[in-house]
């Protein structure tokens, strides 16, 4: 995918990630999920879209995935200032999408879940971590995911690298293992709980 398809993308992301169970403890309020999602997905992409590669399933895009390759090579100190640039913008569309400060205290206190710093405490070999698998709603149980999961972990195993990812959903675990990842980690309790695999 190329920077063009960004809007595109976008929507697909907050369809897919409307009800994710990450998304409702962060965002509880539905109504400000429908305006926060899009806003948060736009800065998201916009401040990893030059160090990743997305794929989407078909023109149609009824599903996407964004991955990182460790061997990738990129300016750090550009790294560095677009990562705090379009955090400060994410924390702006937070707070414009919620003046209570509710949905802001939230995104801050659970900071961890929104990352994927896990992978360098668990990985000492080079990764290629799936960040984002995106499925639109009313295209799920249609093999979309198995669809774009295939060459992504042929990608891994053609260069011998780990594969990693995370989930919040604890429905995920199972799909995920079915493509042999194994959970490594687990962090958080209670409502909100990232699983970290690796494969």
């Amino acid at each position: 995918m190329e920077r063009k398809d960004i809007g595109r993308l976008v929507e697909l992301m907050s369809d897919s990630f409307m009800q994710d169970p990450l998304y409702q403890k962060l965002i509880p309020d539905e109504t400000v999920r429908e305006k926060l999602l899009p806003r948060y997905f736009r800065c998201y992409l916009g401040r990893y879209f030059d160090y990743c590669h997305a794929f989407a399933d078909s023109e149609e895009m009824n599903g996407a995935i964004v991955v990182f390759d460790d061997s990738d090579e990129h300016n750090a100190l550009r790294y560095r200032f677009d990562g705090l640039r379009y955090e400060l913008l994410e924390y702006f569309e937070v707070l414009r999408s919620d003046p209570s400060l509710s949905t802001f205290r939230k995104f801050r206190k659970n900071k961890q879940f929104l990352t994927s710093d896990w992978v360098r405490g668990a990985i000492d070999a080079p990764d290629v971590h799936l960040d984002l698998l995106a499925v639109r709603q009313s295209a799920r149980g249609k093999g979309v995911a198995r669809k774009l999961m295939e060459p992504f972990l042929q990608y891994a195993e053609q260069r011998r690298y780990s594969a990693t990812l995370e989930t919040h959903n604890p429905r995920n675990v199972a799909i995920y293992q079915r493509f042999g990842f194994q959970t490594v980690l687990e962090l958080g309790s209670g409502a909100l709980h990232q699983y970290c695999m690796v494969r």
